[in-house]
């Protein structure tokens, strides 16, 4: 019997010596395979992009028909007693009782909005006053949030950076853009795994961002900030319609981190991350301030609260602390940005978007939310979203449906008269019947399908959230992977229970079988056509 066991013993240990071998020829395998054997995905819709690209013409007062007409009501400069934005007319919408001389009042036909969009970096749901925060004081964001729209259910389909952005700036879940994982830069080990995976190291070249259509409508386009889709030609923001770019290439924890003026180094790695926010800060209204006839959109996609965080130079210190401090620093960019607008006359013609990549890492306020940044339950995936946009004179404050960043690509083009691309799927929808109904209609055929990497993890339908059998640990910067093994599957209703606490897998039994039915079946859809190409 001694015998026996003492064989065993010897067994399972050559069994384990052999396990680790095997082991690290795979990664041995891998890592020749993506050095010397990657071969990049190929973009194949190159030339139908240009096509598209080329039928675009500038808007015209009849193509604007998202547009609602605004009266205004103009009184002379010499019988005013204020300048308004900049304005050499006092533009205000008054009961007629208010104007001391006979008014003319005229629906003014103000040409294409000027879209500013502001994509913060892993702030969290709960990170900012409008969505309930007490100890962060955000009071331009707020003011703005009272002014606009709050989005109570907006959604991230990706709970990580490069994935986010691919899917906000072009409309389309991220593996059909190529760009499933975050980016690193140069040709490390991360790297280089991703190539062995067949990851694409760049946004594919046949995509077609919200930049490139408002650059052939006649916008003057411009990034600030953090692009992370992309480090070499032809992944760069200036290969997909930006104008300029003044910002960096990746996350500021990754290296190297250069500052980039269009496709030239301008400071290199190590860059001081203290002067990020003020650098793009400057840059945004000094591009506001240029505009003086063709529309602009502003891509200001800031680098923080994302981790290391760093000391403010501020008197008055965040109940926050210093993730509080940067978020508040945050907020007075935006002040800045906001009063370019109103200064430079074109307030009542320009539309201004608050959001965020996805959700919070270890610190940051998920608002009570289940989950953070790299998980795909609430917390990770439900981000605020901050729409003012004086022109559209929203009928509603606070939009209660869930709706996600692939809709702002349709919903954009749509509003300035532009029809989105034909040859491919848009995953998103158009939003416009929100800001112009009095009662929320449900958009139809809503369905929100939510990635980790290449899978498809959770699906968002009607009220009812369905996950499938996944790990729910994290991979951040301070901790190794914390992984239980799968768990689930889960069923929520999210309208009842955002915390996601109570899984309805059994109650809710017939409905937990059908999602699932529909996420196979767009798994299916994935597997033969992950572009999503209909020509």
């Amino acid at each position: 019997m001694k015998k026996f066991f003492k064989n065993l013993g010897l067994f399972w240990k050559w069994l384990i010596r052999i396990a680790i071998v095997g082991l690290i020829g795979f990664v041995v395998f891998k890592f020749i395979q993506g050095k010397f054997y990657y071969e990049p995905p190929k973009a194949e819709k190159v030339a139908s992009k240009k096509e598209y690209l080329a039928s675009i013409e500038s808007p015209s007062p009849d193509t604007l028909v998202a547009y609602i007409p605004v009266t205004r009501t103009l009184v002379p400069e010499a019988d005013s007693t204020a300048r308004v934005g900049g304005d050499s007319l006092i533009a205000k919408t008054l009961p007629d009782s208010l104007i001391p001389q006979a008014p003319k009042k005229v629906e003014t036909v103000l040409g294409p909005p000027n879209i500013i969009l502001i994509v913060m970096d892993d702030l969290g749901y709960g990170d900012i006053g409008a969505y309930g925060n007490s100890a962060i004081q955000t009071p331009t964001i707020d003011t703005l949030a009272k002014q606009g729209m709050v989005f109570e259910q907006f959604y991230t389909v990706s709970p990580e950076s490069s994935p986010a952005r691919a899917a906000l700036l072009t409309g389309r879940y991220p593996i059909r853009t190529g760009v499933t994982r975050s980016l690193f830069p140069g040709e490390g080990l991360t790297t280089t795994y991703q190539k062995a995976v067949n990851v694409a190291q760049g946004l594919m070249e046949d995509e077609i961002t919200l930049a490139e259509p408002l650059k052939e409508a006649g916008y003057a386009t411009s990034l600030i900030g953090k692009w992370h889709l992309g480090d070499k030609a032809p992944h760069l923001p200036t290969n997909f319609g930006f104008d300029n770019f003044l910002g960096v290439h990746v996350s500021h924890d990754m290296e190297p981190m250069h500052l980039y003026r269009n496709d030239e180094i301008i400071l290199e790695h190590p860059l001081d991350a203290t002067k990020l926010i003020d650098s793009y800060t400057k840059e945004a209204v000094s591009f506001i301030g240029e505009q003086k006839e063709s529309p602009f959109f502003l891509y200001l996609a800031h680098s923080f609260p994302h981790a290391p965080l760093y000391e403010v130079a501020t008197i008055e210190k965040s109940k926050g602390g210093t993730y509080g401090d940067v978020v508040e620093e945050l907020d007075k960019s935006i002040q800045k940005v906001w009063e370019a607008v109103i200064a430079s006359g074109k307030k009542d013609n320009t539309i201004i978007l608050i959001t965020s990549d996805n959700g919070p890492d270890n610190q940051g306020s998920t608002g009570g939310l289940r989950g953070r940044k790299h998980e795909v339950f609430e917390g990770g995936v439900r981000v605020p979203l901050i729409l003012w946009a004086p022109r559209l004179q929203p009928t509603q404050h606070r939009i209660t449906q869930p709706v996600a960043s692939i809709d702002l690509f349709p919903t954009l083009l749509t509003l300035v008269g532009i029809s989105s691309p034909t040859d491919r799927i848009i995953d998103g929808k158009n939003l416009l019947p929100l800001f112009t109904e009095t009662k929320e209609t449900p958009i139809a055929d809503r369905n929100i399908y939510f990635f980790w990497q290449e899978e498809v993890l959770a699906l968002r339908s009607g009220d009812f959230k369905y996950h499938i059998p996944h790990r729910t640990g994290r991979i951040t910067q301070e901790y190794s992977i914390l992984e239980k093994g799968k768990e689930g599957p889960f069923l929520y209703n999210i309208h009842t229970d955002g915390g996601e606490a109570y899984n309805l897998l059994q109650v809710e039994a017939v409905r937990s079988e059908e999602m699932k039915k529909q996420i196979e079946a767009f798994e299916s859809t994935l597997a033969s056509g992950a572009r999503g190409w209909l020509q």
